[in-house]
């Protein structure tokens, strides 16, 4: 992928991203409210030879003590000096403890030892710092070797003395709250590039026609109203919806000239991707222009298409199938032009029925009285109603929902919808 699709990625999911970036930031703004409070107070020990009259020894003892320099650093944190820090201040820690909140460090080519304590209470923090620096100090001298005249041959003096912090060195709430927003913005961009990446439906026509030899018939857009208004009849009949239907119609004409498809099968992969609703729209945008049309309920499983116009569906289909009525009696009208054959009562073996020699001699029959005929019928994962009814149709629309109806096994000529 490159970068542009990975930017249209993130827009496309700017919800996404957006809600794990506030989300990031809400978690360390939380966490650094609620964190308590740390001070850090330091001091520093400079250490130096006490005598050596020429400048061979000035350099000899510069050299000598810059090389204790590590050592002596780590003995800030060590029990010789902490000890007795614990034992002057009265504090309820150990030695162990108390080594975690010191940090001392040597400067380099320095003879300075910076010494850092970091604690809840500023003011013992900077005790703290400035009984670890003396201590420091008089361990040194009684470890250090002795000169011919029994003094010590280092000496260490407190040059910075620590002062109680006026402000907590953490948490840092700005800090913390950048770094969340940032970890929750790349979270979220991650999560949307993987679920993009694992997005196994069909979401363009571009995409579906990828996945198809057939020919992709039309575009249906999403249209918040068609859940309450399926219709494209009456306040639908001048939408965007409607002219992509009517659109479909044209497309579906013009497919094969001298052989235009009389009997079409309309049919979806799985339920629930506007399979009804684009058999009922198709049969009204024929009826429009002037043909006499008939919309034949062979959904026989869950039938909606007698839902959707507003119509009794008792007696139907299955009724003529059955020898039970004429074809005649079973019709009803719907508007101008179209007719309208329901489901009748739901049979135990649908398949058979759609498939069986009467259906076939029925539509023989039906196509001397009507221009154009099509069928509802169920979706084809399910059940193999619609494969059977496609074998006694000119044509099948396919019906594939954007976003829904998975790539892997589907083959589509048409999406509502979206």
């Amino acid at each position: 992928m490159q970068v542009r699709e990975y930017l249209a990625i993130v827009r496309k999911r700017w919800l996404l991203v957006l809600l794990f970036s506030l989300l990031g930031a809400g978690i360390a703004a939380t966490a650094s409210f609620t964190a308590t409070p740390l001070y850090q107070a330091g001091s520093s020990v400079y250490f130096s030879l006490p005598f050596g009259n020429t400048a061979n020894d000035l350099s000899q003892g510069s050299n000598y003590t810059q090389n204790q320099m590590l050592s002596y650093a780590t003995l800030a944190t060590m029990p010789a000096v902490l000890d007795p820090v614990i034992s002057q201040l009265s504090l309820d820690t150990t030695s162990a403890r108390l080594a975690s909140a010191i940090n001392a460090t040597a400067s380099n080519e320095t003879v300075i030892i910076d010494i850092e304590v970091t604690d809840t209470s500023p003011q013992e923090a900077a005790d703290i710092a400035n009984a670890v620096a003396s201590e420091l100090g008089t361990v040194v001298k009684s470890l250090a070797p002795k000169g011919t005249t029994g003094q010590a041959s280092i000496e260490a003096r407190t040059v910075a003395t620590a002062s109680p912090p006026a402000s907590p060195s953490s948490p840092n709430i700005k800090r913390n709250i950048a770094i969340g927003l940032f970890a929750g913005f790349l979270a979220g961009v991650l999560l949307a590039i993987l679920r993009e990446l694992l997005d196994n439906t069909i979401r363009t026509a571009p995409m579906l026609r990828s996945q198809s030899d057939s020919a992709v018939l039309g575009v249906i857009p999403f249209d918040k109203s068609a859940k309450s208004s399926p219709l494209i009849a009456g306040g639908q009949a001048r939408s965007i919806r409607a002219e992509a239907f009517r659109q479909l119609r044209t497309n579906l004409q013009f497919l094969d000239i001298e052989n235009p498809a009389r009997v079409v099968v309309v049919t979806s992969s799985a339920a629930g991707e506007g399979k009804s609703t684009t058999a009922v729209n198709l049969a009204v945008s024929f009826s429009e222009s002037g043909r006499r049309v008939l919309l034949i309920e062979g959904d026989l499983r869950r039938p909606r298409v007698s839902d959707y116009l507003g119509l009794e569906r008792a007696v139907g289909l299955t009724n003529v199938l059955a020898g039970q009525m004429s074809i005649g009696d079973a019709l009803q009208t719907w508007g101008e032009g179209l007719t309208v054959l329901p489901s009748g009562s739901i049979p135990p073996n649908p398949s058979e029925l759609l498939g069986g020699s009467v259906m076939n001699d029925l539509l023989n029959r039906l196509k001397a009285m009507f221009d154009m005929i099509i069928i509802d019928t169920p979706p084809l994962l399910p059940v193999t109603d619609a494969a059977v009814a496609a074998k006694l149709a000119d044509g099948v629309v396919v019906v594939v929902r954007a976003h829904c109806t998975a790539r892997t096994g589907r083959r589509a000529l048409h999406r509502p919808d979206r």
